[in-house]
């Protein structure tokens, strides 16, 4: 298809396709931002088309508000669907440390003191260092996943970096908790359930 002969319809096809794919409302916004930006440079700067597809699309706007977590028997059925699946210790840090998706894929494990219980992240989303204890419960499932040498923590099967392929991660990821009876719910909710665990102690995340 020429660049030209794409129409709203087109985008928004391709929206509500990522949407059913389980993407959250804020990753479609961003998504039509970002398309929605290089439409503008394609009219206005470099002339390609004559006008924005993206400008006659409007999304609901984000509920913040509604953040979705696992309680305590949900999290023992999500550890059980994962376990002897290569995600599973992915899905446990993400549960008991609150890492975000792109900090997991990163984590190596020059950054995992299991002397002290820590992980050091570096590099987050709000620019900042900060350490991470780490419980028992997340102690001994890094125990058992623990090889020698360094590079990445959590690896793609075949040993290949999810960083580069985070849609099948994503995808990887919603299949377990589908297996345990949570459809819909990925790694965000894994976090939120950390943060949730953090609010109700008190401590701020």
């Amino acid at each position: 298809i020429l660049l030209s002969q794409i129409g709203t319809k087109d985008v928004k096809d391709y929206l509500n396709a990522i949407k059913q794919n389980g993407s959250a409302d804020k990753t479609l916004h961003n998504i039509k931002n970002i398309v929605g930006t290089f439409f503008s440079y394609c009219v206005k700067t470099a002339g390609y088309v004559m006008s924005n597809p993206v400008q006659a699309i409007h999304l609901p706007k984000c509920n913040e508000q509604d953040i979705q977590y696992l309680d305590a028997g949900e999290i023992k059925r999500v550890l059980q669907a994962a376990e002897g699946d290569c995600v599973h210790p992915l899905i446990a840090t993400a549960i008991f440390a609150g890492l975000r998706r792109g900090e997991l894929v990163r984590l190596e494990w020059g950054s995992v003191d299991m002397a002290v219980k820590t992980l050091r992240i570096v590099n987050t989303k709000t620019k900042r260092n900060r350490t991470v204890p780490v419980c028992q419960e997340l102690f001994d499932v890094l125990v058992k996943h623990m090889r020698l040498g360094g590079g990445c923590v959590f690896t793609a099967p075949g040993g290949g970096s999810w960083a580069k392929q985070m849609h099948k991660l994503s995808k990887r990821v919603r299949t377990v908790m589908k297996r345990a009876g949570l459809d819909g719910y990925g790694l965000r909710e894994c976090r939120h359930t950390f943060a949730s665990a953090l609010a109700q102690s008190g401590i701020s995340f």
